[in-house]
């Protein structure tokens, strides 16, 4: 019964600093977003969301890629300018490079590798 309470409390323990540390990270995305007006993060295993605040409000675009095994650890699918046009938002559309250039920014050639879609 000891051994099932010390688990229980150390299971306990780390599901707890698990929560401490994703709300710190939330409160850097957060902080970063309200500072610079925009942030990316990770949104599942495979796809990256860019969010910029629009008119007081943060909108999102997400980026699809793919996890990979190694380094670069994933790759993100960048449509062409017109695709990019058609599929993302009013907010989005003819600002593709601008936008490139600030997820490569927070996005190391080391960890990421961009796939240009025609």
């Amino acid at each position: 019964m000891k051994i099932v309470l010390m688990a229980a409390g150390t299971l306990l323990g780390v599901v707890a600093l698990l929560a401490a540390i994703n709300f710190v990270q939330l409160l850097r995305y957060r902080w970063f977003l309200k500072r610079s007006g925009w942030n990316v993060r990770l949104s599942g295993l495979h796809a990256l969301s860019y969010c910029e605040v629009v008119d007081s409000k943060a909108e999102e675009v997400v980026i699809d890629g793919e996890l990979l095994v190694g380094k670069p650890h994933h790759v993100l699918y960048i449509y062409g300018a017109s695709e990019w046009d058609r599929r993302y938002p009013e907010w989005a559309r003819g600002r593709r490079d601008e936008i490139l250039q600030r997820i490569r920014s927070k996005c190391p050639d080391s960890g990421y590798s961009f796939h240009y879609l025609a």
